[in-house]
């Protein structure tokens, strides 16, 4: 059985010290079935995020690609994020929208790590012999 990460909440985003330090704190839901919670630092928000994720389900995996873009206009406009990941030669692009520019960049981190478990349980084709 494989896993798979149905969902990932973002309960609190703490500022620290003198406002360069960001701690995300994550309410993670279902993991096979587990929760957790993980509370991480980064070079910012978006960096934070990915490494309490990365605490909550360890991986492998190198970030690619980190792009934000909006759906829709004005001061309450919709963010929509995209991430790329590569493991092994591997590489898969997650999507996330969200008004909140960090639930939805955890939302494409989550997309893109699902996609690389599917991608991790493929196999190759046994070859046939003639």
């Amino acid at each position: 059985m494989r896993a798979r990460i149905n969902d990932c909440d973002v309960i609190e985003l703490q500022v620290l010290d003198i406002g360069k330090t960001l701690v995300p704190f994550f309410e993670w839901l279902d993991i096979d079935g587990a929760e957790g919670l993980a509370e991480a630092q980064g070079d910012g928000p978006v960096d934070a995020t990915f490494n309490a994720i990365r605490a909550l389900f360890a991986h492998d995996a190198r970030l690619v690609l980190f792009s934000v873009g909006a759906v829709t206009e004005g001061t309450d406009a919709q963010a929509r994020t995209t991430v790329r990941l590569e493991e092994g030669g591997k590489m898969v692009d997650g999507q996330g929208s969200d008004t909140d520019t960090i639930v939805a960049s955890a939302r494409a981190y989550v997309h893109a790590l699902n996609k690389l478990l599917v991608k991790r349980a493929r196999t190759e084709p046994v070859a046939l012999s003639a």
